[in-house]
């Protein structure tokens, strides 16, 4: 869950694949940053991150974790938000690899309906 207490800075990671356009992404993104916003994190960087073929541990390939890795570093980033739907083992493998929480989308919108849940019941819900 986004950490309101301390404003969370948030690097965000678009997807693109074969099926997938740069056009698709760049909306899909801009989608993220709204999100990353209602939850409350400060957007300290983003980027596109092409995959040809997913790495089942990591979803990207070996030289992209590493240069996703520099830059959430440059940026000083404590969490990283992956436009796509991660497996737990894929979430796992990718904060130990750049050393932040990692969180995918689906992830960003529960932490939304948990934030602004008013019941118990709501609460629990989610």
């Amino acid at each position: 869950m986004i950490d309101l207490r301390k404003q969370e800075k948030a690097f965000l990671v678009g997807i693109m694949t074969g099926s997938r356009l740069r056009a698709d992404a760049s909306d899909s993104l801009s989608e993220l940053r709204s999100l990353c916003e209602t939850a409350g994190a400060i957007e300290v960087g983003s980027t596109l991150a092409e995959i040809r073929t997913m790495n089942p541990g990591t979803l990207f390939g070996k030289g992209k974790v590493g240069l996703l890795k520099s830059e959430i570093e440059k940026s000083q980033a404590t969490l990283v938000i992956v436009d796509t739907e991660l497996l737990p083992s894929q979430n796992r493998n990718l904060e130990e690899a750049w050393n932040v929480r990692v969180m995918d989308r689906t992830g960003l919108i529960l932490d939304i309906f948990a934030l602004h849940a008013k019941s118990m019941e709501g609460k629990l819900q989610v």
